[in-house]
């Protein structure tokens, strides 16, 4: 991490009161690229009451269907 610091002015004053600004900028490193992503553990939670009747309750089971055919081998889900 590369840390930078700068300050409104140079001198401060030895016997009096001021507001002084420090600007405090970092820099973090950059970050290892993956080949791989990590497994994921998904819960699905879908809604079945009735206001959820007819499209809406389609509309959710079509995004599950979507989520689930997106998973790797490793990856786990969970359907509430």
């Amino acid at each position: 991490m590369t840390l930078h610091l700068t300050a409104d002015r140079r001198l401060v004053r030895a016997e009096a009161r001021s507001t002084r600004y420090l600007r405090v900028q970092y820099t973090a490193p950059e970050a290892p690229t993956r080949t791989e992503r990590l497994p994921l553990d998904i819960a699905l939670v879908i809604d079945k009451s009735g206001s959820m009747s007819g499209r809406p309750i389609e509309l959710a089971k079509e995004a599950a269907r979507k989520v689930v055919t997106m998973l790797g081998p490793d990856d786990f889900v969970a359907l509430v």
